[in-house]
């Protein structure tokens, strides 16, 4: 994997040229210029006087070109380390001269183009344009390359360093300091040398496939046909590293992955030892021969190796391949950078089409299918996209004015007087917008706990009572379950209601009112059939959500941008209802006004906020207060990261059962939980494994809605996954085209007893549980047979092998899965090794109704960590404001008077 590192001191060029000396002293090969800033300079030999003058911002002459900055000091530089597979060093180590030479060509044309992207569009210097500083490209660059090839453990390991110097210069011919905010793009960088490495090595006859790394999601060309115990063997400084990080995470747990990576590289770099050549490559003879393999085993496997073909079927073109690329990551947002696309394209590549190649198909694409939003800031979409969202605010602006008012602002005071005068003030606004409005679409922006759903529920008499017929949507089950238990509201998720609903047997009534709740979580896509089939339906649509919670894992933020553009009238609720604790009501209003530091002095000083830097000592304050509660089946346990999840459901069950809370024994059981891959990653075979289980999520040629399989296999090569479905058929879904229409679950064995906890994985209509449902098991055999009280009373009664097995322990939930639960108490674990976003916070701060709790590493990184949101990008943040059309103006349409009483009811 590629790292790219600052360089602080000029005075470290030497360490450069000391590093493999051996190898380097007599091959000029082993270093060079790079960069057509080296050219203007006449850079020839790159040796040490002429290497220091540059880092010192000087020419080969010692003539000053980039001034020190005001404090008299100039950033020398940024090392690029690009390293290829073991798989590539072993060759170079035991290969052939031919396929030594293969090796150092592939990896030095695969560093070359990618330093000329990074010439060509991510070196830049700053300039003043109109009066405004700003950062311009420069199109050019100094580096230096140096090429290595052994691991500080003497292990054969080919890599180079390119060193980019601090300068560059401006069209205006002048020598400036580079604005280096471009250049730490290390995934897009790791992706492009992985893809044309690849193309490389193909081309000259290898069989390459694009492995996955144990962490992360970036991808790696591997040669196939070497031996993994050679790999394991001649990896021990990986090895060395790992352990390493393992001991710095004792004592630096508020260190991200990446800081102790760093640490452990430093701690246990050892010194490069001199050995000569012929020394070193016999002993690396002996260590081969010492596992079982003769010296000449890799020559001889590789020459077997027939040359490379493509995959037979359809190959996507480079124009192709930038075309999947825009549209997955429209799946998660609607916009993209060029570096974006770049990166995932190079990853889908996998060596197909070369880096040069799918730079000049995005060139070709834009102002087709893609489009430019940004110039400047190099922000893109597709077109697709943009047609998506301009067509919802376009569609929910002509759709004012154009439906009678169920009554008007009279009737429903009276109505509200008569039967609902127990709402709130922010309540009764709320149901007086739905039912004097003459808008198609309009909006309720609701924040946590402030009673959404009992306003609904009037909502809904009064609908009904006009002869409207209700529906309720929603993004999720849990909140599909909800709204029909609180409101009254016959309801389905949107990914069921929406199909149907474009169908032809789609019969909508005369009258027909919407409700769509948790509508932030919603994607432009769905929003967009949302809006269509609304019009189509002729029906009024309700939008109730809160912009401040997690938002859509799919593309887009439409609930705000109609709040913004005006197209949609929307009223706000904010007065709470849920916290019963005056105190605890005070922090939440903090909370919902982003005032982060006045919330937290008030935690703090009523002892809410717990810093334990020890992540066990953390875990075991959380279970000790969690168990310590008589009802602790009313506290809830909320933690944004998955691991500290299972962790801490795993300890606050033993002691529950330490406690004797557990009578009975433990029953185990193969359960299925979610595999977490990003949207993008479905489209590459890697992303699963044999044994995963993948159930059809949306429309696939040959499958019905809801069909399951077991992964046999993985077609790293096609991206291709071959599938045993339930049926006993088996089937090859094409990932890269499908990937986003499945769902995927890995199994595991899991404990289960009466009594405890359980939360619900995935809906299931037959049983009437969803997604992110708990209930508590109050009876269970050995075989599996098992009934659960759900938290609406109801009992539900299934077989874990035989109908149902998606579940989990549920006394800590994580910040998705907790939004729309309300709990007595509430206990957040914020571990700040990975960033606590402002709507993380503000979701599981609001879950409780009397008490919250929060444990954390570091409080005032999370106070600061808190202060962000996030927010998902839209293609209108770039687009001419939208201003809706004046009001229409009409006569009032007045509904006919009624008698105020419980009739209505």
């Amino acid at each position: 994997m590629q790292t790219i590192t600052p360089i602080t001191n000029a005075g470290d060029a030497a360490n450069y040229f000391k590093k493999d000396d051996y190898y380097t002293r007599d091959q000029s090969g082993g270093r060079a210029w790079m960069g057509k800033g080296a050219h203007t300079l006449n850079l020839n030999e790159v040796d040490l006087p002429t290497f220091q003058a540059i880092l010192e911002g000087k020419d080969a002459q010692g003539n000053v070109l980039v001034e020190a900055a005001s404090n008299g000091k100039h950033r020398v530089g940024w090392d690029l380390h690009f390293a290829p597979s073991k798989s590539v060093s072993l060759v170079w180590a035991f290969g052939s001269e031919e396929q030594r030479a293969h090796m150092m060509d592939a990896h030095h044309a695969a560093v070359e183009s990618v330093m000329k992207y990074v010439e060509d569009n991510l070196v830049e210097a700053r300039g003043r344009v109109d009066g405004t500083t700003r950062r311009m490209g420069t199109g050019n660059m100094i580096a230096a390359r140096f090429d290595h090839f052994t691991s500080r453990e003497m292990d054969p390991q080919v890599h180079s360093h390119v060193v980019v110097a601090n300068m560059t210069q401006r069209k205006d011919g002048k020598w400036r300091a580079v604005a280096n905010e471009k250049i730490f793009a290390r995934e897009l960088l790791t992706a492009m040398y992985e893809n044309e490495l690849a193309a490389e090595l193909k081309e000259r006859g290898y069989t390459v496939t694009m492995a996955k790394y144990d962490t992360g999601n970036s991808r790696y060309a591997r040669i196939e046909g070497i031996d993994g115990r050679i790999e394991d063997h001649f990896a021990k400084r990986q090895s060395q590293i790992d352990k390493a990080m393992e001991t710095l995470k004792e004592h630096f747990p508020l260190a991200t992955a990446g800081e102790l990576r760093q640490m452990a590289c430093l701690d246990t770099r050892q010194a490069k030892k001199s050995i000569d050549r012929e020394v070193l490559h016999e002993s690396w003879d002996r260590q081969l021969e010492s596992i079982g393999f003769s010296k000449g085993y890799i020559a001889e496997s590789l020459a077997r190796q027939s040359e490379y073909r493509k995959p037979e079927g359809l190959v996507l073109t480079a124009q192709g391949t930038i075309k999947m690329a825009s549209s997955a990551l429209n799946e998660q947002e609607s916009t993209f950078t060029r570096e974006d696309i770049m990166k995932t394209a190079a990853r889908i590549s996998g060596g197909t089409h070369r880096n040069k190649a799918l730079e000049d198909a995005f060139i070709r694409l834009k102002g087709k299918s893609i489009v430019t939003l940004d110039k400047d800031a190099g922000v893109y979409t597709t077109r697709e996209m943009t047609a998506i969202e301009n067509g919802i605010v376009t569609a929910v602006d002509e759709g004012r004015g154009t439906i009678p008012a169920v009554l008007d602002t009279i009737q429903v005071q009276e109505r509200t007087r008569e039967l609902y005068d127990y709402l709130t003030a922010d309540q009764k606004k709320a149901l007086e917008h739905i039912l004097t409005s003459q808008d198609r679409v309009i909006g309720i922006q609701g924040d946590a706990g402030t009673g959404k759903t009992s306003m609904l529920h009037a909502a809904r008499e009064e609908l009904e009572r006009k002869g409207y017929i209700v529906r309720g949507m929603t993004f999720t089950g849990k909140a599909s379950k909800e709204l029909q238990t609180g409101a009254g509201v016959e309801s389905q998720t949107l990914h069921s209601f929406l199909p149907k609903a474009q169908t032809p047997e789609f019969t909508p009534s005369e009258k027909e009112a919407w409700f769509v709740d948790e509508v932030s979580m919603v994607g432009s896509k769905q929003m967009g059939e949302l809006v269509n089939a609304a019009k189509k339906a002729n029906a009024r649509v309700i939008l109730v959500g809160d912009t401040k919670q997690l938002q859509s894992i799919e593309a887009g933020r439409m609930f705000q941008k109609l709040q913004e553009s005006g197209a949609m009238k929307m009223v706000h609720m904010k007065e709470t209802l849920r916290q019963k604790d005056e105190e605890y009501k005070e922090i939440v209003s903090d909370i919902a006004e982003r005032r982060i530091d006045q919330a937290f002095t008030r935690m703090q000083d009523r002892s809410k906020v717990h810093e334990i830097v020890d992540d066990t000592d953390r875990r075991e304050a959380i279970v000790k207060e969690f168990v310590s509660q008589k009802d602790y089946g009313n506290t809830l346990v909320v933690t944004p990261l998955n691991k500290d999840r299972g962790e801490l459901n795993r300890h606050i069950r033993g002691k529950l059962r330490d406690k004797g809370a557990f009578t009975q024994p433990d029953h185990t059981f193969a359960v299925r939980e979610p595999k977490v891959i990003p949207p993008v990653e479905r489209h590459f075979a890697q992303s699963y494994s044999p044994g995963d289980i993948v159930a059809v999520n949306k429309s696939l040629p040959g499958f019905r809605l809801g069909d399951q399989g077991r992964v046999t296999s993985i077609d790293a090569q096609n991206q291709e996954i071959s599938i045993v479905t339930v049926y006993g058929q088996n089937v090859s879904i094409d990932v890269s085209k499908h990937g986003h229409k499945l769902g995927i679950y890995q199994e595991r064995l899991l404990p289960f007893t009466q009594g405890e906890k359980i939360v619900f994985l995935k809906n299931d209509k037959n049983l009437g549980v969803q997604n992110g449902l708990t209930g508590e098991i109050k009876s269970l055999d050995e075989r599996g047979n098992l009934t659960v009280k759900i938290d609406t009373g109801k009992d539900v009664t299934f077989s874990i092998p035989r109908s149902y097995n998606y579940l989990d322990h549920g006394y800590a939930v994580t910040d998705y899965k907790s939004q729309g639960q309300t709990s007595k108490r509430v206990i957040f674990h914020a571990n700040t090794e990975k960033p606590t976003s402002y709507n993380s916070f503000y979701v599981a701060m609001t879950r409780g109704k009397d008490d919250l709790r929060v444990y954390t590493n570091g409080a005032e990184k999370l106070r600061e960590q808190v202060k962000k949101e996030i927010t998902k990008t839209s293609s209108l943040d770039y687009a001419t404001k939208i201003i809706p059309r004046p009001p229409i103006q009409k006569a009032p349409v007045r509904a006919p008077q009624i008698h105020i009483g419980r009739e209505g009811r």
